[in-house]
């Protein structure tokens, strides 16, 4: 349990440092949309990892951990670098006006959902949208 949150609290730490490394540093950190993307990435990470409740895994869920994990080595690495790079380096709109708020507003409402149903569905909560054989 310990080595599990440890692990999540180097996760989550890491993945900052890379977003603030790419995103320009200083700069990046200096911006209120590069201050909101690091407080909702963590944010969003904490409330997955809490979300996360034991549950009775299932013949479903075994056949599932080789593909979750694959995406997730090839998805999490892409959605680190990406976003912030992109605002570093790709500025064709405008980024502390009207479209970068509305943004941040439909990541919060995605979090909000997430959290919601995690809470809601408690050990049959997965991040993927699925139905489990006696559903």
């Amino acid at each position: 349990m310990i080595k599990v949150l440890i692990g999540r609290i180097i996760f989550i730490i890491s993945t900052n440092i890379i977003i603030i490394l790419v995103g320009g540093g200083a700069d990046f950190i200096n911006k209120a949309v590069g201050k909101c993307y690091l407080i909702l990435w963590t944010i969003w990470w904490i409330l997955s990892f809490a979300g996360r409740q034991g549950g009775v895994l299932s013949a479903h869920d075994d056949k599932q951990k080789k593909a979750v994990k694959l995406f997730s080595i090839i998805s999490v690495p892409i959605l680190v670098i990406v976003p912030p790079l992109e605002l570093s380096r790709f500025s064709l709109l405008p980024r502390e006006g009207c479209l970068a708020w509305m943004g941040f507003a439909i990541f919060v409402m995605g979090i909000v959902l997430q959290a919601l149903a995690a809470r809601e569905l408690r050990g049959f909560f997965t991040v993927r949208l699925g139905i489990q054989p006696g559903h």
